[in-house]
Parts: structure tokens; sequence; C-alpha cells
């Protein structure tokens, strides 16, 4: 999944998605991701292109009802995953933090 089929993907949960920020003060909950990749392949060929998501819920309170509509659509898609939740101080939000690892083949016969 590229970064505009995840993007899409992620849109199913019903909340605001935007890379990496938004540029106003939005209200939680809401998403932010960010994306790195890496390919991979043999012969001097590139077959495979490895696309790591960081996937950021933000919310006013540990709202389990939001984290789950995210782990409902990963999960329904057979998508692992890890997860973190951490309260940031100075914002005075929790953060839910999913690393997602996702393929796509790019060339070859694979």
């Amino acid at each position: 999944m590229d970064e505009i089929e995840f993007r899409n993907f992620l849109n199913k949960t019903g909340f605001d998605v935007a890379y990496s920020h938004f540029p106003d003060n939005r209200t939680p909950p809401f998403i932010c991701f960010t994306q790195s990749k890496q390919t991979e392949g043999a012969d001097n060929k590139n077959l495979l292109m490895w696309f790591d998501y960081n996937v950021e819920l933000y919310t006013e309170k540990k709202d389990i009802a939001a984290e789950k509509k995210i782990e409902y659509l990963l999960n329904t898609a057979g998508i692992d995953f890890t997860a973190e939740t951490v309260w940031i101080e100075e914002s005075g939000i929790f953060v839910t933090y999913y690393n997602v690892r996702l393929y796509k083949k790019i060339g070859g016969n694979v």
C-alpha cells in the first residue's frame, strides 16, 4: 500500500487524517501519519518496496473506542501492528502510536 492508498485506508476510520501534521489546531480525535520506504530485490532489480508507517491517534482522553476503530481496520485487513499509548503532558493530550510495515511488489515476476 503506497502513501495515497494508506491515507485512503485510514480515512475509513472517520477521523480527520493528515500526513505529518495539520496546518491548524485540530480538535481531537484525529490521525497523523508519516512514512519511510525501502526497496529490496535481486539481480540488480528492485522487486519490492517496503513501507513503514507511523500512525498517531490524538485524543483528549484515553479513548479505547477510537483505538478500536483503527485496530479493527488493521485487523480486518490482516495488517500486523504494534501500538503504544502515551500522555503528552505539555499538550494535555494522549497519543497512541501505531507502527505498521507493508510491502508492494514493484517489478519482476514476483
